[in-house]
């Protein structure tokens, strides 16, 4: 949300020179160079400046870039000025708007923009952000405004009639509402154009001669946060409990909105809802949770899972031993006669164990038989899924490296295997293209990986209603592709750890729920070159993929957004090459095999001298996997 000036920069006043100071509490700004917007955090803790010189000064803020650092095309403030900052939901990151209606983000999420979509002698003039969806509207000059992932209240222009008239009286900022219900559109009389909001007043009419508006900025009341209590079966009572600064301490029974609060950290911890079949545990959504001024966000706690009696989770200090093979058959051995439960579990029953020295990968078994063995109980198992265990429920978990662990410099592909500077997920990257001529072929430079994957899933009453998985892959790469003349190469996708890279995880939705993913990362490339080939290539990349199932019917997940600095390709001739990195990732639930999706970005240069234009660069994604999740009945490959 937008929190500060949003201001229409004067073209006369464009005149910035080079060289911005950021000083911590302070900004100096050199002759000739005008601060141009500013945007509060909103969390109401801090602010950015941005000039416009395409600086921007962060003061009790993080800073996360701006035009003028990215250097280049961003940071031509003459040809393309500086009009506004706003920022993002949450303070993570702002979005500067240009005349030209382009939107640099940093740290925050970019939507899309008007650049090069706006009429001659139309340009932007400010920008606000939706805190519901994250995205933006951005007001322009001819008294339109544009919405990009944000919805669409109206503007001066679709108006019409004396609104439209922007000549006589110049749009000059934009705002939004504290709960996104709309915004509001400032005049140079002073006038407010309300759509979606409410109206509270203006000063058109009232401004003395030679005096005019220049931003607007909503008052967003005092700190709330909206607490939401969910999938409350009837006749039970919720407990839920807030803490938060200073000693802060309140206990809900039903959904409210707190305030006015101090700012903040709060979190919230509900308490498990037991009936005589079963036993209700809460789902926390938006906790920790940061509270500031202008900012009402929201924290969710459900209680859809839900656990019947007939299934049991035995403390972990009870669990002596296990013997057999996830997936099949297993044998449990837990201390005492009933196991260290009220009393011992039935056959039919269906036992959960969470992660212990006996049971690393956890265990999700029914009971087929039961013995009493030297006073300790000896439970037989086959293997159960979850919608045995739990009646209702929700499953979400995201499993990723940690920052900066997939790093990897040096000869990525070709015949001569230069040291490697690796830590974490490319242990190497040194593959060989196999070439069917003496000419050779390589790929050299640095790469950047860092996959994650997100399994999800819903079901009742043993039916999956929704359920998804999806990688993300960002990939940061900067390569130099050199062959020889008359090189015809290849390398099948090749598996370039001598192990696979494993991330735990363990959920505990009413019963433990343990998993691991399993990450393998591929290698691939073809040359085909008449002529020697030199070529560089930077890409910046995040993609997505995986297979999301609702109701039983199957579709692919994707998308791409990448961005290329490159040297031009120097040859004579024809030629071609290509160089896929990425990672293939399977699930493992209770140490059985489950999903995979693999995501493999590329670049792909083509080039022939006898065609305009001459040289063609590429990036793209490559993905596939299977759904296939036994805990969840679900078998679906591809």
């Amino acid at each position: 949300m937008e929190r500060g000036v949003q201001r229409r920069a004067r073209r006369s006043r464009l005149a910035a020179v080079a060289g911005l100071s950021l000083v911590l509490g302070g900004l100096s700004v050199p002759l000739a160079t005008e601060a141009a917007a500013a945007a509060t955090t909103t969390t109401g803790q801090g602010y950015w400046i941005a000039t416009s010189n395409g600086g921007v000064a962060n003061f009790a803020a993080p800073w996360y870039g701006s035009p003028k650092a990215a250097g280049g095309a961003a940071a031509n403030t003459t040809a393309n000025p500086i009009e506004g900052i706003a920022a993002a939901p949450g303070g993570h990151g702002y979005d500067v708007l240009r005349a030209n209606g382009g939107v640099d983000n940093y740290g925050s999420t970019w939507f899309g923009s008007l650049a090069g979509k706006l009429p001659s002698g139309v340009h932007a003039v400010s920008i606000a952000t939706d805190p519901t969806t994250g995205g933006y509207w951005i007001a322009t000059s001819n008294g339109g405004v544009f919405n990009f992932d944000a919805p669409w209240y109206g503007s001066p222009k679709a108006a019409g009639g004396a609104a439209a008239n922007t000549t006589a009286n110049p749009i000059e900022a934009i705002t939004t509402t504290a709960t996104a219900t709309g915004y509001d559109v400032l005049r140079a009389n002073g006038g407010v154009d309300n759509y979606g909001s409410t109206w509270f007043g203006s000063l058109a009419g009232k401004l003395p001669s030679g005096v005019h508006a220049v931003a607007i900025v909503d008052w967003p009341g005092p700190p709330t946060l909206r607490v939401d209590l969910t999938n409350v079966a009837a006749g039970l009572s919720p407990s839920v409990t807030v803490t938060g600064p200073d000693g802060y301490r309140v206990v809900l029974h039903a959904s409210t909105t707190l305030g006015p609060l101090a700012p903040g950290t709060y979190s919230l911890s509900g308490a498990a809802l037991p009936t005589s079949s079963a036993t209700y545990y809460p789902t926390v959504s938006g906790s920790p949770v940061a509270v500031g001024q202008g900012y009402q966000p929201t924290a969710t706690v459900s209680y859809f899972n839900e656990v019947p009696k007939t299934t049991v989770t035995p403390p972990s200090d009870a669990v002596l031993s296990t013997s057999g093979t996830p997936g099949g058959s297993q044998t449990i051995t837990l201390s005492g006669p009933t196991g260290g439960l009220a009393s011992a579990p039935a056959v039919g029953d269906v036992i959960a164990l969470g992660a212990t020295s006996a049971t690393p990968n956890g265990l999700l078994g029914k009971v087929t038989s039961t013995t009493e063995t030297n006073g300790n109980l000896v439970v037989s198992t086959e293997p159960a899924t979850l919608l045995q265990a739990m009646t209702q429920g929700q499953l979400s978990v995201t499993a990723s490296l940690p920052s900066g662990s997939g790093t990897t410099s040096g000869t990525l592909l070709g015949p001569d295997y230069a040291s490697s500077s690796d830590s974490g997920l490319p242990s190497s990257l040194k593959e060989a293209l196999d070439c069917t001529t003496t000419a050779g072929a390589g790929v050299t430079g640095t790469l950047s990986i860092t996959p994650s994957i997100t399994l999800n899933a819903t079901w009742s009453f043993l039916t999956v209603q929704t359920a998804s998985l999806v990688a993300t892959v960002t990939e940061t790469a900067s390569l130099t592709a050199t062959a020889g003349a008359g090189a015809t190469c290849t390398l099948d996708p090749t598996d370039v750890l001598p192990t696979p890279v494993s991330i735990p995880f363990e959920a505990d939705i009413g019963i433990p729920v343990v998993g691991s993913v399993n990450v393998l990362l591929n290698v691939s490339g073809t040359a085909s070159t008449a002529v020697t080939l030199t070529a560089g290539v930077s890409q910046t990349l995040t993609a997505t993929a995986g297979i999301d199932d609702t109701n039983g019917t199957f579709s692919a997940v994707h998308s791409l957004t990448n961005s290329f600095t490159y040297s031009p390709p120097t040859l004579t001739g024809t030629a071609s090459m290509k160089v896929a990195v990425g990672p293939e990732m399977q699930v493992l639930l209770y140490d059985i095999a489950g999903p995979e999706v693999n995501v493999y970005p590329y670049l792909l240069l083509s080039a022939n001298t006898s065609q305009s234009p001459w040289w063609k660069l590429y990036g793209g994604v490559e993905a596939g996997g299977g759904f296939v999740v036994p805990q969840l009945e679900i078998n679906y490959s591809d």
